[in-house]
């Protein structure tokens, strides 16, 4: 079987992967993957909802000698982390966020609700820091 060849997106552009209604993953220059609006999301609406892989306390501590350590989320309470399977782990950083996660534990998924009016075109951003201290330096250099 003969390997298919690689193509590498244009940067800024949409990446042709299926995203939830009304969301498209691109490349930005500079910054990586990034996680748009295509359309108008109002405060208080739901942007995602995904399904959550839930590792326990040595499970992350073993996944935090690879680069996944940067993609997933403390899983509130026991310790442990969670994969997101769904956009929630490509969103980037902003002190001043668009979207705030929350846990649905009983049912393994994730939220991301609007804090603000979003729109078309706009980046979906989620602040990675503690509630109890958003404006904590992070272990890279925000953009």
């Amino acid at each position: 079987m003969t390997p298919t060849k690689r193509r590498n997106p244009p940067k800024g552009r949409r990446l042709p992967i299926s995203c939830p209604p009304g969301l498209e993953l691109r490349t930005l220059p500079g910054k990586g993957r990034g996680v748009f609006a295509t359309r108008r999301f109002r405060r208080g609406a739901l942007v995602e909802r995904s399904p959550v892989i839930v590792l326990p306390e040595e499970e992350w501590r073993r996944l935090a000698k690879t680069r996944l350590d940067h993609y997933v989320y403390e899983w509130a309470g026991d310790g442990g982390c969670s994969m997101v399977l769904g956009l929630g782990s490509l969103y980037n950083h902003s002190y001043e966020p668009s979207v705030e996660n929350f846990v649905d534990r009983r049912n393994l998924a994730m939220e991301w609700v609007a804090l603000r009016d979003i729109a078309p075109g706009e980046e979906i951003t989620v602040n990675y820091n503690d509630a109890d201290d958003p404006l904590a330096e992070l272990w890279f250099e925000a953009r």
